[in-house]
């Protein structure tokens, strides 16, 4: 955000790059999409997220509610969090006719989005008390051998 405000400090001429005043709709097809990609990082990051906390060893290691067990708790505050978010992506493509900053309206729902699938896809290499990840095909790597006691693995700590 700094290195933004020191370019439009120093360069003058990108802050009065205007966008054409026509009317342009704000739920375009390319908003409904990156809406699409938010929802389903959403319902990826909350499906992986039960599966973890159904374990009666898992817990919550993040953001909201750290050490917390319940799913509704933290996917909750996620959902008030990316509803926010998505509002202001909305906002910024209605509002900022800045030709240079106005494609950034897509930030507001990517990288939340980026992030939920980010989570899910860590959830998913935890492995089980069985020492296989979910949904039960491949392995956990060196998550899986750090978890085991040093005198099965003679060789160090590689499969």
């Amino acid at each position: 955000m700094k290195k933004l405000l020191l370019a439009m400090i120093l360069f003058p001429a990108l802050a009065g790059a205007q966008l054409p005043e026509k009317p342009v709709p704000v739920v375009d097809r390319e908003f409904k999409a990156d809406l699409g990609a938010l929802g389903a990082g959403w319902t990826l990051d909350a499906v992986s997220t039960h599966h973890v906390l159904s374990d009666p060893r898992g817990y919550e290691n993040g953001v909201f509610f750290h050490g917390s067990r319940s799913t509704a708790k933290v996917m909750g505050a996620w959902a008030l969090t990316d509803t926010g978010s998505a509002f202001a992506g909305y906002l910024w493509k209605k509002h900022v006719r800045n030709r240079y900053l106005h494609p950034f309206w897509r930030a507001w729902l990517l990288v939340p989005a980026f992030g939920h699938i980010e989570a899910a896809v860590g959830n998913w290499t935890l492995p089980d008390e069985r020492g296989v990840t979910w949904p039960g095909t491949g392995h956990s790597g060196l998550l899986k051998s750090l978890r085991r006691h040093p005198s099965d693995n003679p060789g160090g700590f590689h499969d």
